[in-house]
């Protein structure tokens, strides 16, 4: 998934939720701002839902899934969930402010971002066994199966993925036992030089420990993240 952790503000010592925005991987304009207590979940759920839902957000979400692509979601802010929905309304009111045209259809601060755990089992209660029944997935699965995407879309996806490699959303830097430090330009091959995998970079980097040959990784800013400040501040 295609999210970078940002933080501003005092608040963000003490963060349990986030002010967040999707980007559009085509033009890497912001296109949505909202907030979460996981933002991981979030990004599932914006690309699962908009299948279901009519929102201006959801049917431009369903046409990048329709080209293969799904938007790239950025944390703008940590904050506490009592602070988010004011954050997220400051958010919104600047991106209107600057003239971005995004897709949300309100001001900010609506959901159920702070609820009792009482409600959330009532409300996760009331939606179980709703959606599509086995026959329609089946259905829909064989009206899919052998679908290949036309030549027109294999080309925007190539131009979206151009100079931006989905699965390095992060830039690392690598710490070496002597001390040295070494920008890593492209993991895969950083990997495959070192006997590691994405995998334990990413959780040496995000949980502070060495790897097996003594290696220590730290994150740098998320390559998309000038883009977004470049628009909104």
């Amino acid at each position: 998934m295609n999210v970078c952790a940002r933080t501003e503000g005092p608040a963000s010592q003490a963060a349990t939720a986030s002010v967040y925005a999707l980007i559009d991987p085509r033009s890497h304009q912001l296109r949505y701002i909202g907030k979460a207590l996981d933002v991981r979940q979030r990004d599932r759920n914006h690309f699962k839902q908009c299948r279901f839902d009519n929102s201006p957000k959801d049917e431009w979400i369903r046409k990048l899934r329709a080209s293969g692509l799904r938007p790239d979601l950025i944390v703008i802010e940590g904050c506490t969930p009592a602070e988010s929905a004011a954050r997220e309304k400051y958010w919104i009111a600047r991106a209107h402010w600057r003239g971005i045209p995004l897709l949300n259809m309100k001001h900010g601060g609506q959901g159920r971002i702070n609820t009792s755990e009482e409600t959330r089992a009532r409300i996760s209660a009331s939606n179980k066994g709703k959606g599509h029944g086995p026959e329609w997935r089946a259905a829909h699965a064989a009206a899919l199966r052998g679908r290949k995407a036309s030549d027109e879309t294999k080309a925007k996806m190539s131009r979206a993925h151009t100079g931006n490699q989905r699965a390095q959303k992060w830039d690392y830097t690598a710490i070496f036992p002597d001390g040295r430090r070494v920008e890593i330009e492209n993991v895969a091959v950083f990997c495959k030089e070192h006997g590691l995998t994405a995998q334990m970079i990413w959780q040496s980097a995000a949980r502070k420990w060495q790897t097996g040959n003594g290696l220590h990784f730290a994150r740098t800013e998320h390559r998309k993240c000038s883009i977004f400040k470049e628009h909104l501040l």
